[in-house]
């Protein structure tokens, strides 16, 4: 931290550091001894926007001639993600750490490419890496199922949807739960005045997080605000429009999230859950790819609502699978 202020044209005032790093300011506070004992800055997230990181550094011991920590405590937007308690220290010990030439020269990022797979007429899977969306066309509008990761994607997905669906507009984005990696790129559609549709316990955190600032990473809803359009979900919903229909359930008593819903439509037998069933490349049908419990989750919620599923086309892993194939997992039939 010293050596960053230092290199940041730090300044010092009284017991406090301040410095700026890519546009993002650092401060420090200082103990009796002038050391660090608190460091805070902003931090941001696709679904929260901006959040406060603070660490805490205390109970200093006297290690070989070095002052260092013994407690190290962070906290992300006020709940505590690392606390580490050190019981020794070698200082100058030797260390074989490669470091690339261009490690400060990083590339940016590729742009978003969008894999197309025809699930059923006027169904599509529009896949990233490790991130699958479902299109819908319905007559007069189209409709996606997951606005995942942050708005690059989403930016990516709408220009994908305008060549396979060129005139309709998208009307509806369904979200199945509120993680992040679920829920990242919802703002964008937002921003559009598209729908969400979410389950009832989703739309009071949805509205609470998005009214957050934005200054680290802004986006196209905090450069042009408007409140969000919401339609929600208790235990069922059934959009149609007489030739394609969706069916939205609410996975009571899931252990992966309280609010968890799976989308599924009728006459295709397609099933889409957000996370839980992450088939795996290959077809060893007891490759969970994810934790069993979760299968079972799956499972349970399906036969409950009586529902005729064919294909489970989940939002990761290798891609649709046969329903069969977790019914194998689970032991219910024989791999």
């Amino acid at each position: 931290m010293i050596k960053a202020a230092l290199a940041n044209a730090g300044r010092v005032d009284g017991s406090a550091i301040t410095f700026s790093v890519a546009g993002r300011a650092i401060k420090a506070s200082l103990n009796e001894q002038n050391l660090v004992d608190k460091v805070s800055y902003l931090s941001s997230a696709e679904v929260v926007g901006d959040y406060p990181v603070e660490i805490t550094y205390s109970d200093y011991g006297d290690f070989g001639g070095v002052k260092f920590p013994r407690r190290i405590v962070q906290t992300e937007d006020g709940d505590p993600t690392l606390d580490i308690t050190v019981s020794a220290v070698r200082p100058n010990a030797a260390v074989a750490i490669d470091v690339p030439a261009n490690v400060q020269q990083a590339p940016p990022p590729p742009p978003v490419t969008v894999a197309v797979e025809k699930l059923a007429d006027g169904v599509w899977y529009l896949s990233t890496p490790n991130a699958r969306s479902w299109l819908v066309e319905f007559n007069d509008h189209v409709v996606l199922v997951e606005g995942m990761t942050g708005e690059a994607r989403s930016l990516a997905i709408n220009a994908e949807i305008a060549k396979l669906v060129p005139g309709k507009s998208l009307r509806y984005v369904i979200n199945t739960h509120a993680h992040y990696d679920h829920a990242g790129g919802l703002r964008t559609y937002v921003a559009q005045g598209v729908t969400v549709v979410t389950h009832e316990l989703n739309k009071p955190f949805f509205e609470k997080m998005w009214a957050r600032p934005r200054t680290i990473a802004p986006d196209q809803l905090s450069k042009s605000p408007k409140p969000a359009l919401f339609e929600t979900v208790s235990d069922k919903k059934v959009m149609t429009d007489g030739t394609q229909t969706i069916e939205l359930y609410h996975m009571k008593g899931t252990s992966h999230n309280v609010a968890n819903m799976i989308v599924f439509m009728p006459r295709q037998g397609l099933v889409y859950w957000g996370d839980g069933y992450n088939p795996p490349a290959g077809n060893d049908p007891r490759d969970f790819g994810r934790t069993p419990e979760q299968s079972i989750d799956l499972y349970r919620v399906i036969t409950a609502n009586n529902l005729d599923v064919k294909t489970i086309a989940p939002a990761h892993g290798a891609g649709p699978k046969p329903f069969d194939d977790l019914k194998k997992q689970i032991g219910l039939i024989a791999p």
